[in-house]
């Protein structure tokens, strides 16, 4: 079984359990069975495991050329095939721009919510933020302005390779449900979301005790939007 040398990786590299069980919509109790070899790993799991940890599926495997082994490369080959075909990245209406769905998410000093897009519009990518996975996000307040971003802003994000790749950046995270833009840092089992306004205000909270996930990086912005 393969499930105690997944969990050995995940140990090695930090990775909490409770993340890997938002991501498969999974309880930590089965997270655990599945890393104790209690429970047979899906396929599709098995896949969910190998992207996070950015290493071959066959690599959980003894014998690299087992038959299940094949199978999961045949998977893989076939998803990167037929994506193109049913997720284009370009749409001819725009010029070959990406158009993502454009949400808000809230920079604010204070724990503040705000209307939860009510009417979400389209929005075309600059051709130097398209990415696989791309998202943009619409910006509601100043408290990230140390940083350059300022409300009315956009943001393009990329997901995050794990939760070691969020570490020190400028992520769009969900917290109870609703969206911030922060600074997130990891401390002794704690999140510290950081604002970067003066007067910054260091958000910290127990993950174990909220909903708490990073959508994804900030790789770039632009201006105000066009009203």
């Amino acid at each position: 079984m393969y499930g105690r040398r997944i969990r050995r990786i995940l140990d090695e590299r930090k990775i909490k359990h409770y993340l890997v069980a938002q991501d498969l919509k999974i309880s930590k109790g089965q997270v655990n069975r599945i890393l104790n070899d209690e429970i047979d790993m899906r396929v599709g799991q098995l896949e969910y495991f190998a992207d996070l940890l950015n290493i071959p599926a066959w690599a959980f495997f003894t014998d690299k050329k087992s038959p299940i082994a094949d199978l999961l490369q045949a998977i893989q080959q076939f998803v990167r095939e037929v994506t193109p075909l049913v997720e284009p990245e370009r749409d001819d209406k725009h010029d070959g721009s990406r158009v993502v769905t454009l949400l808000r998410v809230a920079a604010t000093p204070d724990n503040e919510t705000y209307d939860d897009d009510a009417a979400p519009r389209q929005y075309e990518v600059p051709r130097e933020f398209h990415r696989p996975r791309v998202a943009g996000f619409e910006v509601v307040g100043d408290s990230m302005s140390g940083d350059g971003i300022v409300s009315g802003d956009v943001v393009f994000t990329r997901p995050p390779h794990d939760e070691v790749d969020a570490e020190g950046e400028i992520c769009v995270c969900r917290v109870d449900g609703y969206r911030h833009l922060k600074r997130v840092f990891y401390r002794r089992g704690r999140v510290e979301l950081v604002s970067s306004a003066p007067k910054r205000r260091i958000w910290k909270f127990d993950p174990e005790a909220h909903e708490f996930q990073v959508l994804g990086i900030v790789t770039g912005r632009v201006g105000h939007v066009a009203r």
